[in-house]
């Protein structure tokens, strides 16, 4: 991972407009669609844990790495049924992945 060139919509964002800032966030808005809409082939994935057995993985130790972690244990125990309805389809197609969408990640 490498940071990308730019200034940081975090930083640009106290000196834009109102309209400029309408702008920026529909460019964000845009790029992330382009993002989700893109599919990836599966042949990009050879030699890599499936995803549905990794997001099912992950889903079966969740509560289990945040009791090692010290959560209390009336939170701890909520976890599974929240997983259990969150509706994750881990057998859509595969797709590219992006971290959270903040405006310290966000390049212009």
């Amino acid at each position: 991972m490498s940071k990308l060139r730019g200034q940081s919509l975090k930083e640009l964002w106290p000196s834009l407009s109102d309209n400029e800032r309408a702008s920026a966030c529909f460019a964000v808005g845009q790029n992330l669609r382009a993002i989700h809409d893109r599919s990836l082939p599966e042949r990009s994935f050879s030699g890599l844990m499936p995803w549905p057995e990794f997001i099912r993985r992950q889903a079966f130790a969740c509560a289990g790495r945040h009791q090692k972690l010290g959560l209390r244990n009336d939170l701890v125990v909520q976890i599974p049924g929240f997983i259990a309805e969150t509706g994750l389809d881990v057998d859509e197609p595969q797709c590219f992945l992006h971290t959270e969408v903040m405006t310290d990640h966000v390049f212009f």
